[in-house]
């Protein structure tokens, strides 16, 4: 068993190094199930309620050379050897202890639909739904148009025998004269995705919490969950940065966010593929502790711009924090030069510098149009565009549309593309408002 787990380590690890090479992602979500069911042992009365998710061991979808699996990465020793050449040794995650959260008859909670629906169609619990008899109705549930809806809970069931599926049966709270129903749930360390019923109070503490930009830390159960004899579960922590927060259809998964991880060698942060959990609730996370240690040793890190990149054809990296992207004046050619400034300076924009390589075979079945930043810059300094806001425009788009299509939404390349198209919006809105000022 131990041989087994050292052979996965090293095999994940080159798997990494590779994704990072050609900017395509894969690593943990909470798609693996956890553990085992979590029947009999809560007397009907009270349940396990939101906790930490669980890694994942599914295929990656992408364009650049992603790996065939994309395995959870064990921590690795700071004493020992790297098994790839070259490869950078990783500072091991903490771990900690998350108490589980009771859910009773009685309690109030908030539970969302969209939740339900990742629960219902996440094929790690097709059989325990259809076993249970409610995943036809838990599918009409699923598709209620409120974004969050607050109930009441009348009476939880315990799973059957070999399953791990409860039986909770809500009333809503704004809504006397509406009959009870009955949605299936499933605890955190037997749950492949995360869970669609949170408490009220959790709820209310968590909103509007979280913005872009900031860091945070979230627990994952390692692979072999231990539980302590009060119902903890061991989980290491995740450093991750929100890029994104769209509550336009409630905050569940409203975060999105990158991965970081940090060098042994050099002690600096850097993103990571291995991570495919790119979208986490705010009642999922907490504040980093280590991240506000490191800025008080360091300095704050600047707000997804880490790094200048030279003009075209070198692009040589140098390190540049603070960077002045205000235009000079209102003329177009500045918006251009400062729209390219913003765009390939940002932290996220590595992937889209320079052409993907012809031998990516995959990539360009995809793209049929392929370009980078580095062909848009060649062509702003020769000049070579002929009506120059519409061309600059069709081909920034081109960039990002590539991008998106090429890569799934769980890979880290089509995250990075995501923030960089919310950084061209920012460019495109300051252009307009200067032009109405």
């Amino acid at each position: 068993m131990f041989n087994k787990r050292k052979r996965s380590e090293k095999r994940a690890r080159k798997e990494a190094k590779a994704v990072t090479k050609h900017a395509a992602g894969g690593g943990p979500s909470r798609s693996e199930k956890a553990g085992g069911g979590g029947g009999g042992s809560d007397g009907g009365t009270t349940i396990n309620t939101p906790g930490p998710k669980s890694p994942s061991k599914k295929p990656v979808a992408g364009s650049q050379r992603s790996p065939k699996t994309a395995r959870r990465r064990l921590q690795p020793a700071l004493s020992a050897e790297p098994d790839v050449p070259g490869e950078e040794l990783l500072i091991p995650k903490r771990t900690c202890w998350i108490e589980p959260v009771k859910l009773a008859v009685g309690d109030s909670i908030v539970w969302s639909p969209s939740g339900l629906a990742t629960l219902c169609t996440n094929k790690s619990h097709t059989t325990d739904l259809q076993s249970s008899r409610l995943l036809e109705y838990a599918l009409r549930l699923s598709r209620r148009t409120e974004p969050e809806i607050f109930a009441r809970v009348l009476r939880i069931e315990k799973p059957a025998a070999h399953s791990c599926v409860y039986k909770v049966v809500l009333h809503d709270t704004d809504d006397v004269g509406k009959k009870p129903y009955a949605m299936p749930y499933i605890i955190f360390s037997a749950c492949a995705c995360a869970q669609h019923i949170v408490p009220e109070a959790c709820f209310d503490k968590s909103r509007g919490k979280w913005h872009e930009g900031d860091q945070f830390a979230m627990p994952f159960t390692l692979s072999g969950i231990a539980l302590r004899a009060d119902g903890a579960v061991c989980c290491e922590l995740w450093e991750g940065r929100i890029y994104d927060v769209d509550s336009s259809h409630g905050i569940f998964e409203s975060l999105k966010c990158m991965w970081y991880e940090q060098s042994a060698t050099t002690g600096l942060w850097f993103k990571t593929p291995i991570q495919l959990d790119t979208s986490v609730s705010p009642h999922e996370v907490r504040p980093s502790k280590l991240h506000e240690r490191w800025c008080q040793k360091h300095g704050a890190l600047p707000a997804g711009r880490r790094v200048l990149y030279g003009p075209a054809p070198n692009l040589a990296a140098t390190v540049m924090d603070n960077i002045d992207i205000t235009p000079k004046d209102d003329s177009l050619d500045e918006y251009m030069r400062t729209s390219l400034l913003r765009l390939s300076t940002l932290e996220s924009s590595e992937p889209f510098l320079c052409p993907v390589l012809l031998s990516e075979a995959a990539y360009h079945a995809v793209v049929s149009d392929p370009i980078c930043l580095r062909d848009i810059e060649a062509k702003f300094e020769a000049s070579n565009y002929s009506d120059a806001l519409a061309d600059f425009t069709r081909d920034v788009n081109t960039l990002i549309e590539n991008a998106l299509d090429a890569n799934g939404p769980d890979t880290l390349v089509y995250h990075q593309a995501c923030e960089l198209k919310k950084e061209w919006t920012r460019a495109q809105k300051a252009r307009a408002d200067s032009m109405h000022a």
